[in-house]
């Protein structure tokens, strides 16, 4: 981060305007942080503990997913017959054709949900 920070800090200053840390964030694909936007200097160890919030925030979103994912998979993977027993259970009124749909749009065969395509449905 420290490089990065430099390189946006280009007069040297020892901290970045408002428009030079938000160029910094969109290039760490951050957004960037409000109580930055009224702030005339804003210093790389404001920038790394935000950075470190938003990090740990990202890790505890991710191991829900994997709890609910371990809740609701077989053997690793979510099944036609699991879908529509966690659809049933939600009360969600969709036809075997639309979990079918479903499973198709998010698995190139069609059949069970790994993790990773669990997420893309999940942010989807």
């Amino acid at each position: 981060m420290q490089k990065d920070f430099d390189k946006f800090d280009a007069m040297k200053k020892g901290y970045l305007t408002y428009k030079e840390y938000k160029l910094l964030s969109l290039t760490h694909f951050i957004k960037p942080q409000p109580e930055h936007i009224m702030s005339d200097a804003i210093f790389l160890q404001d920038i790394v503990r935000i950075d470190d919030m938003v990090l740990h925030e990202k890790d505890d979103v991710h191991n829900e997913y994997q709890s609910l994912f371990k809740a609701l998979s077989e053997n690793g993977s979510i099944t036609y017959l699991s879908l529509k027993n966690i659809c049933q259970k939600i009360g969600l009124n969709v036809t075997d054709h639309e979990i079918e749909e479903m499973l198709k749009l998010f698995d190139n065969k069609g059949d069970e949900l790994d993790f990773e395509q669990f997420l893309r449905i999940l942010k989807y």
